[in-house]
């Protein structure tokens, strides 16, 4: 069974943005980086407000807070997507943002692209995630062969997938 497909850096943002959303370790840093500086500036406004003993510093804190909380996702995305094109954009990545023939062959994983191939034994990946739009096949904690459903070229995407998640499911 053999899929074709290509990668470009938007699919790369959404590998990265699938995990935010999926590592635990990552979404926990994301949560304390949202609420941490929002909640320093409430706490020195408050401080303020007790000293001055006027409740304007107080409302200007939750002011900022909320508008902080609210603010940070988005922000996070777009600092996001701009490191990872400004990233990528330092070197040739080649092997990357380029057209991929990936094939299952008994209990391995094939990757071909025109730098070269990778074999990756089934039972050494790190688990498959279908969204509407994507496949991640992690093979490490961190990198994750991206299949758009949009750019696949040839081969027939859902039946692919559903091969590989029961070669998957039954690998040793």
């Amino acid at each position: 069974m053999t899929i074709k497909y290509t990668n470009t850096i938007e699919d790369l943002v959404e590998l990265q943005n699938h995990l935010l959303i999926t590592s635990k370790t990552l979404k926990n840093q994301m949560r304390f980086r949202r609420f941490f500086v929002p909640s320093l500036i409430l706490i020195m406004l408050i401080i303020i407000s007790f000293k001055e003993s006027s409740f304007g510093p107080f409302v200007l804190g939750v002011v900022i807070f909320s508008i902080l909380i609210a603010w940070f996702p988005s922000s996070m995305r777009k600092s996001l997507k701009k490191t990872i094109v400004k990233t990528y954009g330092e070197g040739k990545n080649n092997n990357v943002l380029c057209e991929h023939t990936l094939e299952i062959v008994d209990d391995e994983l094939r990757e071909s692209n025109p730098t070269g191939q990778e074999i990756i034994k089934l039972s050494a990946t790190n688990g498959i995630y279908t969204t509407e739009h994507y496949t991640f096949i992690y093979v490490t904690s961190l990198s994750a062969h991206i299949i758009p459903v949009s750019k696949v070229l040839e081969g027939d995407y859902q039946l692919f997938v559903q091969a590989l998640k029961n070669k998957m499911a039954h690998a040793p």
